[in-house]
C-alpha cells in the first residue's frame, strides 16, 4: 500500500510540475538584468551594460527597432558589450537575458531601453566674416533635429554657445579674433534640444564635390566591396580624403566609404587665385577674370557690405571674380567684341558660394514673398543658381569714349523694397525674351547690344534679369560650388587680395 501511496504522489508531483510554464522556472531561479545603454562618442555606436547577475553563466543582449523583431546584439560573459550596426536617424530599442551553460535563458527579459541615434557631423571650414564673428558650418545629419555647437577657447574648456535648427551658427563672441586660437565641435540633439544622440564633430578639412553621373559608395577603396550607398548625378559629397583613385566620401547616413575619382566634378586643389604676397595657386577650373580680362572694371556687389543694392549690408565674400575656364573663354571672346565696338565690360558677379547664396535668400525672404522671389533668386535648397557653379556672370557696359557706364532698365541687383515694388517691372525680358514695354528705347537698346554680343559668344539670357549671362551646362552649380578653393580663397574676409 505504502508504495502505491508513493506512486501515486510521484505521478501528482510530475503533472504539477509539467503544469507549470517555462517561465516559473527562469522567473524562480534568476533575477533579471537591468540595462543602461550610453552612446558610445569612440566606436559610434552605443553601450549597453548590465549588473551582475548571481549564478549567472552568460548574458545575451537583444536589439529591435519596432519591439516586435528582436535581433541578438551579443552573448557574452561580460558586463557589457557595444552595437556599432546603427544606422542615423533611427531609433532602437535594448533588453537582455540571463543564461545558462547549456545558453538556455534562465531569467526574465530585463527592461527595455529605447535610444535614438544620429551619426556625428562633418564640419566644414569656419569662416571669419569679421573680427569679432565667425560662422561654424557642418553638413546635415539625418535624425538630427538640433546642433548643439560647443567652443573652445585659450582655456582650454569646452563652452556650450548654442543651440541650431540649421547647418551654421554666427559665434559673434569670437572677440578675441585673430590673436586667439578658437575651435568649434558639434553634436546632434533630439527634440527636446537636451538630449545628445551623436558623438561631436571630427576636426578634419572637408570640401565639397559633385558627382557627375551615378556613383556608388563603396566600403572599401575598390570597385567590388559592399555598396553603402548611392550618389545620383548632382548630388553634393562630403569628402574628407583620397585614397588612390578614390576619394574617402560621407555618406547621407554617417558612413565612410570611397568614390572613384572619375565620377566626382573636381579634384580639390587650390584655384587659381594670385594672393597679396604673389604667391598663385593654379587649378584648371577656376580662372581670375582680373588678370584674364585687363581692361575690364569690377565691383562685385555682394562682396561689399556698403553696396547699394546688397540686402545682406556686410562682405560676404572677398572679391574675386572667378569663373570656369570654360566659361571665361566664352566671356573673353565676348571681350574682345565689346572691346572692338567700344566698350568695356564691367562685373558685378561671377562665382557666388552657395553659403552667400543662402544669406542674400535669408536677408531677402525678410521682405518679399519667398515663392515669388524665387524668380529672381535661386533658391538655395534646391542647388542654387548658375553662380554656384561658376557658369554664370552678372555685368554690364561701360562706353570708353565717355567712360561712363550704359544706362540699363535698373540699377544692378536692383529688387526692390518688396515685392510690391514698381522696380520689379523693369528687372526682366517681356515674354519670350522680347522687349520689356516699361523700358525706355535708350535701355531697351542697350540691352540688346549686350545680349547679342554675349549670346553671340555662347551665353544664355536669363527671362528675369537684364544683366544675368550664363553657359549652358547639366552640371549647373558643381564646377565650383564648396570647394576646399573656396573655403580658403574666396570666404575669409582677413585675406588681402590685390
Amino acid at each position: 500500500m505504502k508504495r502505491v501511496l508513493s506512486f501515486v504522489l510521484c505521478l501528482l508531483t510530475v503533472f504539477s510540475i509539467m503544469a507549470m510554464p517555462m517561465s516559473a522556472f527562469a522567473a524562480g531561479k534568476q533575477a533579471a538584468p537591468k540595462i543602461k545603454v550610453v552612446l558610445n562618442t569612440t566606436s559610434d555606436g552605443f553601450t549597453i551594460s548590465w549588473n551582475k547577475v548571481a549564478k549567472a553563466n552568460k548574458y545575451r543582449v537583444y536589439r529591435s527597432t519596432d519591439q516586435k523583431t528582436w535581433a541578438t546584439v551579443a552573448t557574452t560573459s561580460n558586463l557589457s558589450c557595444v552595437d556599432t550596426k546603427v544606422e542615423s536617424g533611427k531609433t532602437y530599442y535594448y533588453k537582455a537575458k540571463t543564461l545558462a551553460a547549456n545558453s538556455l535563458s534562465v531569467s526574465n527579459n530585463s527592461n527595455i531601453v529605447k535610444k535614438e541615434y544620429a551619426a556625428r557631423p562633418y564640419m566644414g571650414r569656419i569662416i571669419v566674416m569679421k573680427k569679432g564673428c565667425a560662422r561654424v558650418n557642418w553638413y546635415p545629419v539625418v535624425g538630427a533635429k538640433y546642433y548643439e555647437v560647443q567652443r573652445k577657447g585659450p582655456d582650454g574648456k569646452w563652452t556650450k554657445l548654442g543651440v541650431a535648427t540649421g547647418t551654421t551658427y554666427n559665434d559673434k563672441k569670437a572677440t578675441g579674433y585673430p590673436d586667439t586660437k578658437y575651435q568649434y565641435r558639434i553634436r546632434c540633439l533630439a527634440a527636446d534640444k537636451a538630449t545628445y544622440i551623436s558623438g561631436f564633430s571630427i576636426a578634419t578639412d572637408i570640401y565639397t564635390c559633385v558627382a557627375v553621373n551615378t556613383a556608388a559608395c563603396r566600403e572599401k577603396a575598390d570597385n567590388s566591396s559592399k555598396k553603402l550607398a548611392t550618389f545620383k548625378s548632382n548630388d553634393k559629397i562630403a569628402v574628407i580624403g583620397k585614397s588612390g583613385n578614390y576619394y574617402k566620401c560621407v555618406t547621407p547616413a554617417g558612413k565612410i566609404g570611397y568614390v572613384a575619382k572619375n565620377n566626382m566634378s573636381l579634384s580639390g586643389e587650390i584655384a587659381s587665385v594670385k594672393r597679396a604676397n604673389g604667391e598663385t595657386w593654379s587649378n584648371p577650373y577656376a580662372v581670375d577674370l582680373r588678370a584674364y580680362l585687363p581692361d575690364a572694371e569690377f565691383s562685385i556687389t555682394f562682396a561689399n557690405a556698403s553696396a547699394k543694392h546688397n540686402p545682406a549690408k556686410e562682405s560676404l565674400y572677398a572679391p574675386v571674380p572667378l569663373l570656369t575656364t570654360e566659361t571665361a573663354k566664352k566671356l573673353k571672346v565676348a571681350y574682345e567684341i565689346f572691346e572692338e565696338k567700344g566698350y568695356r565690360m564691367k562685373i558685378y558677379d561671377a562665382y557666388r558660394p552657395l553659403q552667400a547664396q543662402y544669406d542674400l535668400w535669408e536677408a531677402l525672404t525678410k521682405t518679399h514673398n519667398w515663392k515669388r522671389l524665387s524668380q529672381f533668386l535661386a533658391d538655395p535648397q534646391k542647388g542654387g543658381s548658375f553662380h554656384q557653379g561658376g557658369w554664370a556672370v552678372d555685368m554690364s557696359l561701360i562706353d570708353k569714349a565717355t567712360g561712363k557706364e550704359l544706362k540699363m532698365p535698373t540699377d544692378m541687383h536692383e529688387f526692390g523694397k518688396n515685392m510690391d515694388d514698381p522696380i520689379l517691372n523693369h528687372v526682366g525680358y517681356a515674354k519670350h525674351f522680347s522687349v520689356n514695354p516699361n523700358w525706355t528705347s535708350e535701355e531697351a537698346k542697350n540691352v540688346a547690344l549686350m545680349s547679342e554680343v554675349m549670346q553671340e559668344a555662347g551665353f544664355e539670357l536669363l527671362q528675369t534679369e537684364w544683366w544675368h549671362f550664363q553657359v549652358p551646362t547639366r552640371y549647373r552649380g558643381s564646377a565650383m560650388q564648396n570647394t576646399e578653393a573656396v573655403k580658403q580663397d574666396l570666404m575669409l574676409d582677413t585675406v588681402k587680395y590685390k
